[in-house]
């Protein structure tokens, strides 16, 4: 073997990573309902929003999880997994519930958002829109 081969690897190969889940959100049913009404408010008050649907399934999805008794998981595991589909084929939205997702996030649109598994969408302050942010328009400038 040639020590120039480009093909052969120089260092040693890295140990994959460990991938933990920790469960993160709602605690309670009652914290669980909250969170969905913010990000109603979030979503302007409108259901219809997918956006707000993918939103709200991803929450029930980090909820289930804190269920421990998988025999008592199993049905909101159902619910989850039939609505990600349905999200997912449907409109386009591709938010798993490993996603570490903020407060009052707002999905503006729909179609082609895909999100990794492994991704972190912080808190969103009241008012502002963290995915599909409109264009932001700047003035001419006069050229004469």
């Amino acid at each position: 073997m040639y020590p120039s081969n480009p093909h052969v690897p120089t260092e040693p190969p890295t140990a994959p990573r460990e991938y933990v889940y920790v469960p993160q959100g709602p605690d309670s049913w009652r914290e669980l309902w909250s969170w969905i009404a913010e990000d109603w408010r979030s979503h302007e008050r409108d259901w219809t929003r997918p956006g707000f649907r993918a939103v709200a399934m991803h929450r029930l999805g980090n909820f289930r999880m804190r269920i421990k008794p998988f025999v008592l998981r199993l049905p909101l595991s159902v619910v989850y997994w039939s609505g990600f589909r349905f999200i997912r084929n449907h409109y386009g939205i591709e938010l798993p519930y490993s996603v570490q997702l903020g407060r009052r996030v707002v999905i503006e649109h729909q179609g082609a958002i895909v999100i990794h598994g492994d991704s972190v969408i912080g808190d969103v302050p009241p008012g502002r829109i963290a995915i599909g942010v409109p264009a932001k328009v700047l003035p001419l400038r006069d050229e004469s």
